[in-house]
């Protein structure tokens, strides 16, 4: 793996033509993964990818693709003098923290030296304006919620393409205004292009699947959920739960590499609503019992709330789930129709997303193909 870490100097002698740029940002793995499955259709010697914590997934990085680790924006001990401040154009932007300098440093010295590329950003909205000012044109991955405020309206006017990571179906009513220039690619995951033939699912088999930015699982719950289940169900955990003790009738995997052979074989999963948890899901032709996490935006309710419009989920509010009747849930969801994803997910979208780059890169800089 090619990694430059805090010299900026080392950045301004890069000299390859570096076409796309992606910024990761560093909450959970899923923008992570997510940026991996679209570069894998794009040169890869013409790929950067921009995080912070990035070298903690370096098992995962393609050595030919150039890895930029940026320091974090929050303050750290040394920075005596930072002060939080807020603007309505603007969701992060404090004062006198060092790490925003160094970080917007590189990212500008990679400009200065590679102007005729593209940065997506997956996601910030202070990126993807520090991107536009600079004069590097931006495509901003969207994401559900109630995103009507104004630093992504700026973000989203700025950009020269909005990327869509799901159906256009999955949309909501906030999108109108920037739809024309928003590109829906389809449900994707790492999962795409499996056969959905191997997926020997029983409905007897239950998961509990959550990601690693956050969830409401833990022991208490997963023991409440075994008490009222039959005897002839098994419950699969896959994540990590803090001083996990062990149940008759749970498995308990951890953050297993394994997860697809156990989910495969799974009928029913309860997930949070985390976007590349539920699009893994998708892949995988999943019933799903939806418990979405508080997060900005609202992110997580809505995006439930449109997988149970879609016919492919029920949703339990983490408010309702010490009163919550389980047995009674799973029989529900064993209703649901497993085909209604086939609208959702799109196996050819990582492909169709970087014909949209490419695309678009060729028509900002014709000069670079005569």
């Amino acid at each position: 793996m090619k990694m430059y870490l805090l010299k900026s100097s080392k950045i301004a002698k890069v000299s390859m033509p570096y076409k796309y740029a992606f910024y990761i940002h560093h909450h959970g793995a899923g923008h992570l993964t997510r940026a991996l499955a679209i570069a894998a259709q794009l040169p890869h010697n013409e790929v950067v990818f921009f995080g912070s914590s990035l070298a903690t997934y370096k098992d995962v990085l393609p050595e030919d693709i150039l890895t930029i680790e940026l320091p974090f924006d929050t303050p750290s001990d040394s920075d005596r003098d930072w002060t939080s401040s807020e603007l309505n154009f603007l969701h992060y932007a404090p004062l006198n923290v060092k790490g925003i300098v160094n970080r917007n440093d590189l990212i500008i010295n990679f400009f200065k030296n590679n102007n005729h590329c593209l940065l997506i950003v997956d996601v910030s909205v202070e990126i993807a304006l520090l991107a536009r000012l600079c004069g590097i044109p931006t495509v901003v991955v969207r994401q559900h919620g109630d995103r009507s405020d104004t630093p992504h309206s700026l973000a989203y006017e700025s950009a020269s393409l909005l990327l869509a990571p799901y159906a256009k179906s999955m949309a909501q009513d906030i999108e109108k205004e920037f739809m024309p220039k928003t590109f829906y690619s389809g449900g994707f995951s790492k999962y795409s292009g499996m056969s959905i033939e191997e997926n020997s699912s029983s409905e007897n088999q239950i998961a509990i699947f959550f990601g690693q930015g956050g969830t409401c699982f833990d022991w208490p719950l997963i023991a409440q959920i075994r008490r009222d289940l039959p005897q002839t169900s098994n419950l699969h955990i896959l994540g990590t739960i803090q001083n996990y003790k062990a149940i008759d009738g749970v498995s308990y995997y951890g953050n297993s590499k394994d997860a697809y052979h156990i989910l495969k074989n799974c009928g029913i999963v309860i997930s949070n609503a985390g976007h590349n948890c539920i699009m893994e899901l998708g892949d995988l032709r999943k019933k799903i019992i939806c418990i979405p996490a508080e997060r900005p935006f609202e992110e997580q309710k809505i995006k439930a709330k449109l997988l149970e419009n879609a016919g492919v989920a029920k949703v339990v509010e983490e408010k309702d789930l010490l009163q919550a009747n389980w047995l009674h849930i799973i029989e529900n969801t064993k209703k649901l129709k497993i085909e209604a994803w086939e609208k959702l997910m799109n196996p050819k979208a990582t492909f169709e997303i970087a014909t949209q780059l490419k695309k678009l890169h060729s028509q900002l800089f014709k000069t670079l193909s005569n």
